[in-house]
């Protein structure tokens, strides 16, 4: 058991990651480089918030949204470069070619006009109220391929990442960047699903990795032994290699579960000092293990908040998994060790926290 000291260090940690949002994203104030971060637009600046959207009395800083969220998710996926371009020079553009209509955007075919990347998909109403659905139902756009806008109350956000049942976002009105953080879920509405320059890359666990995606198992054998993602929305873990046996774990999708055995279409999975087994089919083999730099848990060649935020979340996982099963793999887990002292904890944590605060 948890003891109160430990109990202690944990809930600071927690809020230093907690407020760590509110490190990496400063107030905003009036910057001029070329190298500016586009995290950092908000609608409101004053380089175009009194631009008006169309012939209506509505401007950037009072209703401009939607088009900062649509100016962030153009310059992340590749199309466009912050040098030459932001939201007013998105919005000017828009105007020129009588893209609003009472200050909303008349047609999705506008956008495309001016960044021929980005196309409108279609929108999306959740049909989970809970935020691990809600989540879920992003990670799956996400997965598709595809770039998201949220309503979360009239107001637009472009949804930058999903860590488990976290969504990251880069809102035009304020720094916060957990979206069930800074807004109510009942006010999660909906989504408006784009295609951009390039498909996005997510940090989750629950996603597949973006240097070396999960492969089918060979040919030769139908069913290779090591680690695999469970594929569908949930899938029984049973005493022994029979449908009918009793469910001893569930495994949730992305989830990660290493067999060691294979019996027909059953794979055998360690489980503390339990086996359990599941049928194959609910799983998506890994691939071989990759080598990734210590802190780069993603392995996007990089170590920065995104790694931060699925180590929280796999320090939180600790608790909740049973032996066995796991939100990273073992290399990612590898990774996560970035003291290198063997165990992945709180001081990792402070070690990332004082890395990425340098």
């Amino acid at each position: 058991m948890t003891n109160c000291k430990t109990r202690r260090f944990l809930g600071i940690i927690l809020v230093l990651v907690a407020m760590f949002g509110i490190l990496l994203y400063p107030m905003h104030g009036i910057r001029t480089s070329a190298a500016e971060d586009y995290r950092m637009w908000r609608q409101a600046d004053p380089r175009w918030g009194s631009i008006n959207l169309g012939s209506s009395s509505q401007t950037m800083s009072s209703s401009g949204c939607l088009v900062t969220s649509l100016a962030i998710l153009a310059v992340h996926s590749g199309a466009k470069d912050p040098e030459s371009f932001n939201p007013g020079t998105f919005a000017e553009s828009l105007n020129s070619i009588n893209a609003f209509s009472g200050g909303a955007i008349a047609s999705w075919g506008k956008i495309t006009e001016v960044v021929p990347e980005i196309k409108f998909v279609k929108k999306y109403s959740f049909t989970s109220s809970t935020q691990s659905g809600k989540a879920a139902e992003m990670q799956a756009i996400f997965e598709e391929g595809y770039y998201m806008t949220c309503n979360v109350g009239g107001h637009w956000v472009f949804v930058e990442d999903i860590v488990g049942s976290e969504v990251y976002m880069i809102d035009p009105a304020k720094d916060e960047t957990n979206l069930f953080d800074a807004y109510s879920l009942y006010n999660i509405t909906e989504l408006r699903v784009f295609t951009g320059k390039n498909p996005p890359q997510s940090s989750s666990a629950a996603s597949q990795p973006t240097t070396q995606a999960p492969t089918a198992a060979p040919t030769t054998e139908k069913w290779k032994l090591g680690e695999y993602y469970a594929s569908n929305a949930s899938a029984d873990i049973l005493a022994s290699a029979n449908a009918s046996a009793n469910v001893i774990e569930t495994l949730l999708n992305g989830y990660i579960v290493e067999i060691t055995a294979v019996n027909g279409d059953w794979g055998c999975i360690q489980l503390g000092a339990e086996k359990g087994w599941i049928n194959m089919n609910d799983l998506t083999y890994a691939g071989a293990p990759i080598n990734q730099a210590s802190g780069d848990i993603n392995n996007d060649k990089k170590t920065d908040r995104l790694d931060l935020a699925l180590l929280n979340e796999y320090i939180a996982s600790l608790s909740e998994l049973p032996d066995g099963i796991s939100m990273l793999r073992e290399c990612e887990i590898n990774a996560a060790d970035i003291n290198g002292d063997g165990i992945v904890d709180n001081s990792d944590v402070l070690r990332y926290l004082a890395l990425i605060c340098e």
